[in-house]
This record gives structure tokens, sequence and C-alpha cells, in this order.
């Protein structure tokens, strides 16, 4: 139960480098579009969770890690790539819906490797969501406030934490 908590944890820096990058481009996301992605991605959580013990009978670990980190380390380039794009003040509804799925991936996969393994879904589910939820929200609030202050450009330091967590994936750590 522990190990899985630090797991949900750790898959959720991605929603973290979300919020932070945001915030770095002096960008405030609105609660009510943390609440819709945070509802969205514990769905996306959700499905392969359920879904895990059938699907994992027939893939490889390795081969979805694989496929994990690469995606990974693909959109950690976009995002470096990105960085002096002007992003604009608000998300709308469709780039709330794309940021969402890219800060889902990871989850996803650990859903599908780990789901079969756990006894109280509903637990881990709502677990999922808060973590999720406050990810974000601190992220960019904090780093909102301290874009404000410093004159660095910090933007491409998401997109090193989502290659980060690529290599991680592709070496199954």
């Amino acid at each position: 139960m522990l190990s899985f908590i630090i797991i949900l944890l750790c898959v959720n820096i991605d929603a973290l480098s979300f919020g932070i990058s945001y915030g770095m481009r002096e960008n405030k996301i609105k609660l009510s579009t943390i609440i819709f992605i945070s509802t969205l991605s514990t769905i996306l959580f959700l499905i392969p969770l359920l879904l895990s013990k059938t699907i994992m009978s027939y893939f490889d670990k390795e081969i979805c890690n694989l496929i994990n980190g690469i995606f990974l380390i693909t959109l950690g380039v976009i995002y470096i790539f990105e960085t002096n794009k002007k992003t604009p003040k608000n998300l709308s509804l469709r780039e709330s819906i794309f940021e969402c799925f890219i800060i889902s991936v990871d989850a996803i996969f650990t859903a599908l490797f780990n789901g079969y393994l756990l006894k109280n879904y509903i637990f881990y589910i709502i677990l999922y969501y808060f973590i999720n939820f406050f990810a974000i929200f601190l992220g960019n609030r904090t780093f909102y406030k301290f874009s404000k202050f410093s004159k660095l450009n910090l933007c491409f330091f998401s997109g090193f934490i989502f290659i980060f967590l690529g290599i991680f994936k592709i070496f199954g750590i």
C-alpha cells in the first residue's frame, strides 16, 4: 500500500511540472481548469487501473516501459523547444484536454503495470485525484509568484523533468 502511494506521488511529477511550467510563464491556471484537468486525469488513470489484469496478460512490461519512456522524452523535447512560445493566459478546453493527456501518460502506464496488484481501487483513485490537483495547483501558484520576482527563464525545467522521467522509465526505474 505504501509503495503504491509513493508511486502515485511519482507519477504526478508530470502534473507538478505542468503547473510549474505555466507558473514560470506567468500564467495562473484557473481553479476550474485545474479541477477539470484533475478529474479527466483521474478518469484516464481509472480506466487502465480497472483493465490492467486483462491488458497486462497480453503485453510485455519492458516493451511498455520503453514506449512510455520514449513518449516522455519526446514530450520533454517538445516542452523545451516551446519554452519561448507565448502561451495564452487562460487554457482553452481543447488545450486543457491536450495537457491532461500529456501529464497522464505516466499514470496510465503505471496503472496498467500495477493495477492488478491492488485491492482497494476507490482509495487509490481518490488519492490520485487529490495528489494530481495539489501538484498542479501548488506548482502553478508557487512558480507564478516566483516568476513575478525573478527574471530567470526556467520554463525549460519541465521539459528536463519529462526527459529524466523518460530515461528512468526506459531503464525500468
